[in-house]
């Protein structure tokens, strides 16, 4: 039997998973309001000196005292309980927990100054801006079991909070148990946004004036091409979040990623400082990667996540790729390059593995997502264009899957684009991606 068999038959056991998935977002949907019922308050007060306190309300209902979200750094490192409870923090199965022999009080209170340090996994607590701006990630407040309703975001007196389109003194955001969860970024800071048509942009005002001037211009224009070639608008106006730190070392570092409604990307290193045509192609790709993916992971989202995160990501880079090109803005010859040093790495770090098999999103298989994703995606571009005399491409088909899923339960996957390529280029299109997805690079001939 060959081991090219067409994905038909794949597209089949999609629309099992795909059934499957309808029936545990009913359970969901069904049991999660009943196991839920507790309501807590969280409040965030930015404190002089770079500090914070951290108070919670309303903790009768709340049957115990659990983080949703893992931490690679104990918040008891940091975390100073409040003298009026006589409680501690500890930890259980991965979660930190709050031990309080005398009971569970009905409020209490943390401080803590602000912490970038990088996570291995998920997002650092705080983001400094080089002007005195921070970023406070709310998802590491999220309790498990508990559905807070409001959390409230109190800056120092002459400062604002910019929080999914609000701005003041204070703002505070109803929150149901998984957006309390996923968290967002909120804003504190002496200015308010920059607003435009496609986008609210908070900027650091100590970015080097290339930088700034650089992001301003392209990320407009990155919005209308997206939305053009997928078909579609997004259904809220995005908050950019672009901070800046220079640090002494001589190299320069980018770290994206984006919420609900939110882009948000830091950048770090005295490399930044200059426009050198490295610099240059670098921002200008880190950024069409994190606005593509307002659309492949924020608009629509995998059905199979993380197992098919090379799928967002990867395909997030051969958009972010394509998307420069058609601008004008990276060399046909430069893309190419970058296509063509995508297949030897996932080759490099695929080894006898096939995309199928699960890739872990740290270490080694990190660069493999990424890599190996941008192949998948460039093979399907490559059938495409050429079954439809250039017209279409991965860009094109990706609008049409984000459209199909928006029309079901709001999740794509893998078959979603085979299914796609098959509508343009006919039925059994698509073997060599998906002999990527099943086999891999073995026994190519």
């Amino acid at each position: 039997m060959s081991h090219t068999s067409c994905p038909p038959l794949r597209s089949k056991i999609a629309r099992v998973n795909r059934a499957i998935g309808f029936a545990r977002a009913f359970l969901f949907c069904a049991l999660v309001p009943a196991l839920l019922s507790a309501e807590v308050r969280i409040e965030v007060d930015e404190l002089p000196g770079d500090r914070w306190r951290i108070t919670y309300l309303d903790l009768e209902a709340a049957e115990s005292f659990r983080f949703a979200h893992e931490t690679f750094y104990p918040r008891a490192e940091s975390w100073e309980v409040g003298s009026e409870a006589a409680c501690s923090l500890t930890v259980e199965e991965g979660r930190e927990t709050l031990d309080c022999p005398q009971g569970l009080p009905s409020s209490l209170s943390f401080e803590l100054p602000t912490d970038t340090r990088i996570r291995q996994k998920g997002y650092p607590l705080h983001v400094a801006f080089s002007d005195g701006g921070r970023l406070f990630y709310s998802g590491h407040l999220a309790l498990q079991g508990v559905a807070p309703t409001t959390l409230c975001f109190r800056a120092l007196e002459g400062r604002l909070v910019i929080l999914r389109g609000k701005t003041g003194p204070e703002v505070c955001w109803e929150a149901d148990a998984v957006a309390a969860e996923d968290g967002l970024f909120v804003f504190f800071g002496a200015s308010g946004p920059e607003a435009t048509e496609a986008l609210a942009l908070i900027a650091d005002r100590g970015l080097p004036v290339w930088l700034r001037d650089r992001t301003v211009k392209i990320l407009p224009r990155l919005f209308d091409h997206f939305r053009e070639r997928f078909g579609l608008s997004l259904p809220w106006t995005p908050t950019v979040l672009l901070s800046w730190s220079e640090k002494p070392s001589s190299g320069r570092t980018f770290a994206g990623s984006t919420l609900d409604a939110q882009l948000q990307v830091h950048l770090e290193g005295v490399g930044w400082q200059e426009p050198d045509a490295q610099a240059l192609e670098g921002i200008l790709f880190h950024l069409a990667h994190e606005v593509a993916h307002l659309w492949n992971g924020q608009l629509a989202r995998l059905r199979f996540d993380p197992a098919e995160e090379w799928l967002k990501e990867g395909g997030a880079d051969f958009l972010a790729g394509q998307a420069l090109a058609d601008l004008g803005l990276l060399s046909a010859m430069r893309w190419q390059q970058r296509e063509d040093d995508a297949e030897r790495e996932c080759r490099e770090l695929l080894g006898d593995r096939s995309l199928a098999t699960p890739l872990d999103n740290r270490g080694v298989d990190y660069r493999a997502l990424y890599a190996c994703g941008l192949h998948f995606a460039a093979l399907i571009d490559s059938e495409a264009g050429a079954a439809a005399g250039g017209g279409v491409g991965f860009t094109a088909l990706t609008g049409r899957v984000l459209s199909g899923a928006l029309g079901e339960d709001g999740a794509y996957e893998s078959w979603d684009y085979f299914a796609a390529l098959q509508a343009v280029a006919g039925a059994g299109a698509g073997r060599k991606a998906h002999r990527l997805l099943t086999v891999g690079f073995e026994n190519e001939n």
